[in-house]
């Protein structure tokens, strides 16, 4: 952008929009935060609009709070797609507790799966108690 030769950077004297130029002393800037969601689009997720006043302030994922999951089961956010004020630090903070609740679930995930591999009976849990308690009879566990 080319500054006029006669500018004075220390105030303001206008505004310009487009090709029209509004002389103004003071200007009050209402920013938007939009979450960048194209990728998860693809996911069955969208940007739900966030409004005050009926202005639109912003506009973020759908999450649950602490955890940052989504309804589409595998799928959290963080950062300024779970909270549209989120700054580089609350960013940071939700990118560890997600990651933190990512960990669980995939724990969550190997144990039903070792489960559904060797299920475990009443009678298995039986021959398993016996054979503890008969090897700590015999003095080979503590």
């Amino acid at each position: 952008m080319r500054v006029p030769d006669r500018c004075t950077v220390d105030k303001l004297s206008g505004i310009r929009v487009g090709e029209t130029v509004t002389g103004v002393q003071a200007a009050v800037v209402f920013p938007v935060s939009v979450a960048k969601v194209d990728l998860l689009a693809g996911l069955g997720l969208r940007a739900e609009e966030k409004l005050m006043d009926d202005q639109v302030i912003g506009a973020t994922v759908t999450a649950e709070n602490e955890t940052g999951m989504t309804t589409v089961p595998g799928v959290w956010v963080a950062g300024n797609l779970r909270g549209h004020r989120a700054q580089v630090i609350d960013a940071a903070a939700q990118g560890g507790q997600t990651g933190a609740m990512i960990n669980i679930d995939l724990v969550h995930e190997d144990v039903r799966n070792a489960v559904a591999v060797y299920p475990f009976t009443p009678e298995l849990e039986r021959q398993a108690t016996e054979r503890v308690l008969d090897a700590r009879r015999h003095g080979l566990t503590p």
